[in-house]
Order: C-alpha cells, then structure tokens, then sequence
C-alpha cells in the first residue's frame, strides 16, 4: 500500500491532484495507493501522527489561508518522499 496524502489550502488544486492520483492508482491497481487530501497542515499531522506517516506527501509550500507547511515538513517522517508542488 501507498499512502499519499496531499495538503493544499485552495480546492481545486487539491481536487486536481486528487484526481490525478486516482487516475494512476485506476490504471495501476496493483500499487494499491491510498489518497488522503487534507487543507489544513495540523490535520495532516495529526493524521500522520495516528497512522505512522505517509509514503509521499505532496505539499502546497505557499498556503495564504492557512498555517504555513514548514510545520508540516518539520513534523514529516524521515522516511518518507516530499514532493513540492511549485505553484505559477
């Protein structure tokens, strides 16, 4: 299993890499990937925090609305990949 969790403040951007992730995981079942889509850097964190991480961890690095994600990098598993995301 691949656990993916995605935090971005704006809904569409996290509806779109929410779609893309499910797309890939359609095309490709056997990767069993789990997607978990959070606005908030706190709520991925406590999520983390209750499961043991995430695998892949796609970050919104400019997050006008909410706290900042230099939380949610600090408080990452070393083991897991970041993947940031630069927006235009």
């Amino acid at each position: 299993m691949i656990k993916i969790a995605i935090c971005d403040d704006l809904e569409d951007c996290r509806k779109e890499l929410s779609k893309i992730i499910k797309d890939y995981a359609t095309v490709h079942p056997e990767l069993q990937i789990d997607c978990s889509v959070f606005d908030y850097g706190e709520d991925l964190i406590a999520t983390a925090n209750k499961i043991g991480g995430f695998d892949i961890y796609l970050l919104d690095i400019v997050m006008e609305t909410h706290a900042p994600n230099p939380y949610i990098r600090e408080g990452a598993s070393p083991r897991a990949a970041q993947a940031l995301i630069r927006g235009a």
